[in-house]
């Protein structure tokens, strides 16, 4: 599952080089939006795929591919749903807290991990 959340993310930093930002934007960044626009729901599980350059995603994947090595003894499936229990979280607490930025990247996937693995 950690692997594939890797390559899934590196998939994603590569899309947005690919389409100048508008798929990092419009998929992977969660912000505030109305709630009629399907891509905000998306976005609420997406963001955690998104990052920002290769320094963002090296530093995310670093700590993730150490962390989440001890995530392993708990099975894909119950990992799967904490990824997306957590992305939905922080992206419905981003909307809420903060509605005038964005929030992408896996630092909150990774601390999630760090818990897991403490």
């Amino acid at each position: 599952m950690i692997l594939t959340f890797f390559l899934l993310s590196m998939l994603v930093l590569l899309a947005d080089g690919w389409t100048n930002g508008w798929s990092t934007m419009n998929l992977f960044c969660v912000y505030r939006s109305s709630w009629r626009d399907p891509l905000g729901y998306v976005r609420l599980f997406g963001h955690v795929l998104g990052h920002d350059n290769w320094e963002h995603f090296l530093n995310n994947m670093l700590l993730l591919l150490v962390v989440g090595r001890h995530g392993g003894k708990y099975g894909s499936i119950p990992l799967l749903k904490g990824i997306l229990f957590t992305a939905l979280v922080t992206g419905v607490l981003q909307c809420i807290l903060f509605p005038n930025t964005g929030l992408l990247g896996a630092s909150g996937i990774v601390f999630m991990l760090i818990m897991l693995s403490s």
